[in-house]
């Protein structure tokens, strides 16, 4: 159960991760559950606020405020889907070109390095596995080679993204934070 439980809880962070670096998909991303008794519920990912597995459950918690619980044992499977296209994948900004960070894992800064065709303004977020945005920063950059460092002595350990976003485009990359 212990095994179940975390290869369910990767699946789901793999899921959210998708879903958070794709800003380019203009269907509708769902969260699919089949349960065990043939029951099928489909929820929008963008109705979702937070995932959590609590005691041996499925734990969906809306942005209206509203739950819903699904006993892990009960289900049959799950699985992030997008009606409308044939795939989901990151997007890559005509911007912004080899976003690299390092060091990964980091302890206190975190160096961000990127090409970038033109001069411009973008938005540089760091977002936890759950989705919350933990860092926002409005960046001015130049056309060539940029380089920024920020601060992450303040977040948790854990796996983040770091997201640099150009209009409606945008270019994602995880690191650790130890």
């Amino acid at each position: 159960m212990r095994k179940k439980m975390i290869h369910l809880k990767v699946i789901f962070s793999i899921g959210i991760f998708i879903a958070i670096c794709n800003t380019e998909i203009h269907a509708t991303n769902f969260l699919y559950v089949r349960e065990k008794s043939g029951t099928q519920t489909a929820i929008s990912l963008s109705t979702i606020k937070k995932l959590t597995f609590p005691s041996g459950n499925l734990m969906l918690t809306k942005t209206d405020g509203s739950t819903s619980s699904f006993a892990l044992t009960g289900l049959r499977s799950f699985n992030f889907t997008s009606s409308g296209t044939t795939d989901v994948k990151v997007t890559t900004s005509q911007l912004i070109r080899s976003l690299t960070l390092y060091p990964n894992p980091v302890v206190n800064d975190i160096q961000i390095n990127y090409e970038s065709s033109s001069a411009g303004q973008l938005q540089l977020e760091i977002i936890d596995l759950q989705g919350r945005l933990q860092i926002k920063e409005l960046i001015n950059i130049q056309a060539g080679t940029n380089s920024n460092s920020i601060s992450v002595a303040n977040l948790q350990n854990g796996i983040y993204v770091c997201r640099m976003i150009n209009a409606n485009k945008s270019e994602s990359v995880k690191f650790i934070k130890n």
